[in-house]
């Protein structure tokens, strides 16, 4: 399905992680999505994330969460997003390159946030 959607030109916002967690350490990248993309005209652009305060979205169900930041009166975010690049190279190198750059930008992402 996704490769399908990428071919086609169709944008998928992915997190490879699997899930979210409390801290900044960007965890291994699971390879399916990258397995998805190669092979395909898909471009990937990076994006590091960082919320401020008691954002973070763990241990929790999906509901609770978003009625809990519902009812916050403000939730600050910094984002930053990483130079784009082609899909062609096998899924481990798009992989590592991707966590690579995703690190520096959650990093980049945070000082925004507590700015």
């Amino acid at each position: 399905m996704m490769k399908r959607l990428l071919e086609s030109g169709d944008t998928v916002n992915i997190f490879p992680e699997g899930t979210t967690f409390a801290d900044d350490t960007v965890r291994p990248f699971h390879l399916g999505a990258f397995v998805a993309v190669t092979h395909t005209p898909a471009v990937i652009v990076p994006v590091g994330i960082a919320y401020r305060g008691g954002a973070a979205f763990v241990e929790e169900t999906f509901m609770q969460h978003l009625t809990r930041l519902s009812r916050a009166p403000s939730t600050v975010v910094g984002v930053c997003i990483g130079a784009p690049f082609d899909s062609k190279a096998r899924a481990r190198a798009l992989s590592e390159r991707t966590h690579e750059q995703v690190s520096r930008l959650v990093r980049e992402a945070r000082a925004l946030a507590e700015a």
